[in-house]
């Protein structure tokens, strides 16, 4: 089941802490990203380029630019925790806004427990180059009620920074291309 907009305002925690069993940490949390179906996610402080290297620092009033070709790591303004019962997942949507720009990035998932800022990947696939300003939102969260809790932790760390690292030094490379 889909949360809808009444569904997350109601599970939402009034603190910067993961709170009661049961509710969603978003911070911060601005009503104005609330959709029907949803959360919009914000251009956060950091990002890399696959060209261009990185990680980059941008803060309010900055931006960030995509050239064609190009794609961007970019982690969230927000800080997500999931309910510490494990009921709820979630999906990262593309906006359309962004993808009449010709930006893109394949949907992700969030894990049950999970618990920090996240990592978006954005390609800009148009012959333009194509900026974002620090605190745009650019991709979409919904969360979703599982059917039972789950059980196995996702063991990844908060805004995934091992992948941004790992890309970085490798230039751009898979791991498993670095390895033959």
């Amino acid at each position: 089941m889909v949360l809808t907009d009444t569904d997350v305002r109601d599970r939402i925690s009034a603190s910067e802490d993961r709170g009661a069993t049961h509710q969603i940490q978003i911070h911060p949390f601005s009503e104005d990203s609330l959709t029907p179906v949803g959360y919009d996610l914000r251009v956060g402080g950091k990002y890399a380029s696959m060209r261009r290297g990185g990680p980059f620092e941008i803060q309010t009033g900055d931006s960030l630019e995509i050239v064609p070709g190009d794609t961007a790591l970019i982690t969230t303004l927000e800080t997500i925790g999931m309910p510490r019962d494990r009921s709820l997942s979630a999906f990262i949507f593309a906006k359309v806004s962004k993808v009449s720009m010709g930006l893109s990035h394949i949907s992700t998932t969030v894990d049950a427990d999970w618990v920090g800022p996240l990592l978006i990947a954005v390609t800009n696939h148009s012959m333009n180059t194509v900026a974002l300003d620090h605190g745009e939102p650019f991709c979409t969260i919904v969360f979703v009620e599982n059917i039972s809790p789950s059980t196995k932790a996702c063991g990844k760390l908060a805004g995934r920074l091992d992948v941004l690292l790992e890309r970085l030094a490798s230039g751009g490379r898979s791991t498993s291309a670095r390895r033959r």
